[in-house]
């Protein structure tokens, strides 16, 4: 799907189609959230929003998966 009506030389546009990297994406993780094991998608103590791919959710299920059994 284009959106050819939205203009994308905005700074200011938290849009992550346009600019996935944009700092007001980032948020502050839950308290037990295990960053330690997510760290691919943490900038400055900051969760950034990654592009969902089948290959990097099933990477990160099983990180997951492990650190649970352990």
């Amino acid at each position: 799907m284009k959106f050819e009506w939205r203009s994308n030389s905005c700074r200011e546009c938290s849009c992550w189609m346009y600019d996935i990297n944009h700092e007001t994406l980032r948020f502050k993780p839950d308290k037990d959230y295990p960053i330690h094991l997510f760290n691919d998608n943490v900038v400055d103590n900051m969760l950034i929003p990654i592009r969902i791919t089948k290959s990097n959710i099933e990477e990160k299920i099983n990180r997951l998966i492990t650190y649970l059994k352990n």
